[in-house]
This record gives C-alpha cells, structure tokens and sequence, in this order.
C-alpha cells in the first residue's frame, strides 16, 4: 500500500477537480490517500473520508507563510506518507523550504498547475520565481508538467530535465443528469464562457470584441464572477450578453448540453479543465492561441484558434460560424478526449510514477 498524501493552498477550480479525479484511485488500487488544503478558499466538499481531510490555517500573507509550513510538517509527521504529491506553486513552496534546512522528507511530486514565471509579469518577477523554483527542485523527485509547453518553458528556464515529466490532466467520463433543463433560443448560436474575471481568462478581450463588432447571429452565456468586487457596469447583460453569475458545480453540465461551442480568450493556462470539460460534452472549443491551448485545441479540427494580438482574427471566426460545423468540430472533441484524456489514462500515468518511486 503507498500512502500519498496530496498537499495544496487554494483548492478550489480546476485544482481541486484535478485532485477529486487523484483520489479515485484509493485503498483497492493499492494506493492510500490523504488530503492537506488551507481552511480559506478551498473546497469543502468531498466525496472522501472526513477523517483522512485536513486544513490548516492560512491567508496569502508574509505573516501567515512560517505558521502554515510549521502546520503542514506537523501533518507530515501525523501522517508519515510514502509520497508527498504538492499541488501549485505555493503549496510547492510552502511544504519545500523546510527541506532545505536537512529535514527528513519522503519522496516528493510536484505539480505546478501552470508554472508561475509563465504568468503575465515583470521580467524581474519571471526571473525571481525562476530562481525559487530552481532552489526547491533540489527536494523534489518528480516535476509533473501538465501539457509540452509547461514542461519545454521549465526546461528554458532551468528545472532539471531529468526530473521533469508530461502526464496531460484527464477528467471522467461521467456527467451530471440534467437538474433544470438549460435551453437557450434556438434562433442563434449560443456561445458559452466560463471562469473567473480576472486577467488570465481574458474576458475583458471578449467582451470588448462582441461590444464593439454586430454578430446578430451569436449570443455569449457567461458563467462566472469577478474576482475583486467591482462597482462599474462593465458586467451587464446586452441584447447578445448574459451573465448568470456562478453556477453550482453540479449543474454546468446542463449549460455545456444547451450550448453550440465554448470560448477561451485566456492569456495564460496550465492545462484547461473547462477546455477537457468541453470535448466530454461533444463541443467544440474557441481558443486564443496562447501556451498549452494548442495542445487541446487543433485548429479547424475541434474548434478554431485566434491571435490576442490580432482581434481581427477572432472577428473573422464569429462572423463565419455555422451551427452544422461547430457540430461537427464538436463530435470530433469528443473523440479526442476519448483518445487522450481520460481520467484512466491520467491514472495510469501517475500511478507508474508513485510505483517508479517505491
């Protein structure tokens, strides 16, 4: 039996769902699982044993990094895994630095989600997170890349070719029945957005192209929230807008069935959930062209690729929609996630890495 125990800050979003899908491989595949997240901004609803779920008290503060690395290797020594598998960057960092100082360790996988110097920083920023991602590659065993762009910048920026390794996040093949059947009017195609409201998911691109352009034939779902309050009327519904805030987990589902293609304006990503959630549902995807996105979405197969850069190419796109071609874009991301990225075929891949280790 190799105990693992999974190490994250903010579990929430695709993180968390990347975990949820981890931990399905429990007691009678031979692996025994434990899970370790900060009390704040994590999810708190797991279909999982109550007594093998720990937090710890935590905000993104420097007065809260030394209590929380002091909490997690008290759990550490509770728990005595065989595996530590580290979720994110700051959990990464926080379950690491005391191994600097010559404490004992097990064997440690990280993951970053989606490397930190990748983001849309400072040269100086990309430069320092670099550097801290060298230091604490000294105690880590594997580096889990999400997609070949993740793994091709961390080399480029100096992480250990011999630790580094690809392994493409899956998701089940399962899905929620319907709740509340979502239709939406047939009279156009509906296009469907989900994610945050911040910079990285590139909603402020989205909205200045459909406000500033007439696509009569189009309308935008958009699921999601701002990240920080905000008090302008930047996020109203429009004649060819709707926002319906966030939605419960349980019944996205539901607005993937009733929609024609979803879309992806994100200027950064590790390796997309909502894109993989998208082919499960048989829907073709809209995605800038930026980092790992490629990599899901093969231009003119499962959906069209646009410029951040070139709005026009984006224009274009939604100008010559057609709902039989987004039909058939969709039928062809299904069979792509069926031949790529299962979460059996994730499974695989990271139990041959706890084995590789024991």
């Amino acid at each position: 039996m190799i105990k693992v125990l999974h190490i994250g800050e903010y579990v929430q979003g695709g993180v968390a769902t990347y975990i949820k899908t981890l931990i399905t491989w429990d007691r009678e595949h031979g692996i025994d699982n434990y899970l370790l997240m900060s009390e704040e901004k994590s999810e708190h609803t797991w279909d999982f044993p109550a007594d093998k779920i720990a937090y710890y008290s935590y905000r993104r503060s420097p007065f809260s990094l030394l209590p929380a690395m002091r909490a997690i290797q008290k759990h550490i020594r509770l728990i005595e895994p065989d595996i530590l598998f580290l979720h994110s960057s700051w959990a990464g960092m926080l379950a690491r630095v005391p191994f600097l100082l010559g404490k004992n360790r097990p064997r440690v996988i990280y993951n970053p989600h989606g490397w930190s110097f990748l983001m849309d920083v400072s040269i100086w920023k990309k430069r320092l997170y670099a550097f801290i991602e060298r230091i604490l590659a000294n105690k880590t065993d594997v580096i889990v890349n999400v997609s070949q762009y993740e793994y091709h910048c961390g080399i480029r920026y100096g992480m250990p070719i011999n630790k580094m390794k690809v392994i493409y996040s899956g998701i089940p093949d399962t899905t929620q029945p319907t709740l509340n059947k979502i239709e939406f009017s047939k009279d156009r195609m509906n296009i469907l957005f989900i994610g945050r409201f911040d910079h990285q998911k590139g909603l402020d691109f989205l909205l200045e192209t459909f406000r500033g352009n007439d696509f009569p034939q189009i309308h935008l779902h958009i699921i999601g929230a701002p990240v920080i309050s905000t008090s302008t009327n930047e996020y109203r519904d429009d004649e060819n807008i709707t926002f319906w805030g966030w939605v419960q987990n349980k019944q996205i589902g539901d607005y993937f069935r009733a929609s024609d293609a979803v879309i992806m304006p994100s200027r950064w990503e590790g390796f997309s959930i909502v894109a993989l959630e998208a082919m499960r549902f048989g829907k073709a995807i809209l995605a800038s062209d930026r980092t790992s996105l490629p990599e899901q979405v093969e231009d003119g197969v499962n959906g069209y690729l646009f410029s951040l850069d070139d709005e026009c190419q984006l224009i274009n796109i939604l100008q010559n929609l057609s709902s039989a071609k987004l039909a058939d874009m969709g039928r062809r991301a299904r069979e792509i996630y069926c031949e790529k990225f299962t979460a059996e075929r994730m499974l695989d891949d990271v139990a041959a890495v706890y084995y590789s280790l024991i």
